[in-house]
């Protein structure tokens, strides 16, 4: 697990410890960059070897799902050199660090133990488990600094491995407020707000560029509305459904997919006869249980397309049954942006997903 070596507000620097002087006074800018961009500082040799290889083939794995391979991160790659040639690659927002602590002439090495100051290096090196290292804002305000180091290139490749999935949810939580700022920088739609409060009974902060597409009622017991929003490069939806809950198999992979079939039939083209269905022959439909809030969630996720067009785009749905009521929700969101990636726009959606909760 990822230990937090020193949380720092404006006016703490990395590092304070080793120097005994923990105020820092200078000017910091506001770090830059978009979500999702990792940048790793190592010695070259590294990067180019097993370690690199490593890194990428975790950090770089694919987003789940989207039509084409979208990695989790965008990884861009400076030595310690080229970062203090060009002041501006330190005002980005999220580094990962990537030291053979045994390399003694690593510039890299040089870096983590200036940060840590030599007492605390000196730990490092007794210590028999490959480590991790968390600090903040070392160089600009709002960054994030994760270092990954090992007594050797083997143990330093194992640390990569065991600490991917908390290093990679370290930095979706570092991305999350941004991505948040995004998607509600148009505010909240207090109207869209209200209706889903009044009609399905739930709460939902939805942003302010979103419109009401289409509202009726399916049958007895059986609410919809679809909300979206249009840019010029890309239209993201939200759809929520509201049933009676009878059993345990209505949270169900099947029911999703023929909720989002049934659904489709909505969804019009050019061609009358092109629906919107799930695609279950070219992509894996992918399963999660979670919580939202408290409630008990089934997620899937997988590909949309419209059965007689060209057009296609990745869904994420969300089954909710209210505990002790005879009701359950249905938000299926999915994303049509042609030519462009699409993690971002899922990544907003499920935003405005998290806010959900049962009135």
């Amino acid at each position: 697990m990822i230990r937090l070596l020193f949380l720092l507000s404006m006016v703490f620097i990395l590092g304070s410890c080793g120097n005994g002087n923990p105020l820092n006074t200078d000017y910091k800018p506001k770090a830059i960059s978009k979500s999702n961009d990792l940048v790793v500082v190592a010695d070259k040799q590294i990067w180019e070897g097993e370690v690199g290889d490593t890194f990428r083939y975790y950090f770089e794995s694919a987003y789940p799902i989207t039509p084409s391979p979208e990695p989790i991160f965008k990884l861009r790659f400076f030595t310690p050199q080229e970062l203090d040639a060009e002041p501006l690659r330190k005002q980005l927002r999220t580094y990962c660090v990537l030291a053979n602590l045994a390399d003694t002439t690593s510039w890299t090495t040089r870096l983590i133990r200036k940060d840590y100051g030599d007492a605390k290096f000196g730990e490092l090196l007794r210590d028999d488990a490959p480590q991790t290292g968390v600090g903040m804002n070392k160089w600009a305000m709002d960054q994030l600094i994760i270092y990954v180091y090992g007594k050797s290139e083997k143990e330093l490749i194992e640390a990569v491995r065991e600490h991917f999935h908390p290093i990679a949810s370290k930095i979706h939580e570092h991305d999350a407020a941004q991505i948040k700022a995004n998607t509600y920088i148009s505010g909240r739609h207090l109207g869209l707000t209200e209706k889903l409060s009044n009609e399905f009974g739930i709460k939902m902060d939805v942003p302010g560029d979103y419109k009401e597409a289409l509202s009726k009622k399916v049958k007895e017991g059986h609410q919809l509305i679809w909300l979206r929003k249009d840019t010029p490069k890309a239209t993201l939806n939200l759809v929520f459904q509201k049933m009676k809950y009878k059993d345990i198999d209505q949270i169900s992979v099947g029911n999703a997919i023929a909720l989002t079939n049934d659904f489709g039939e909505n969804v019009q083209t050019d061609n009358p006869e092109s629906k919107l269905r799930v695609n279950q022959t070219d992509l894996p439909i992918l399963e999660n249980v979670k919580e939202i809030n408290g409630n008990y969630t089934l997620e899937i996720r997988g590909i949309w397309e419209m059965t007689e067009d060209f057009m296609g785009g990745p869904f994420v749905s969300y089954l909710i049954p209210q505990e002790g009521e005879d009701h359950y929700i249905f938000i299926h969101c999915f994303v049509y942006a042609p030519g462009i990636e699409k993690k971002q726009f899922l990544q907003e959606l499920e935003v405005v997903v998290n806010s959900f909760d049962f009135l």
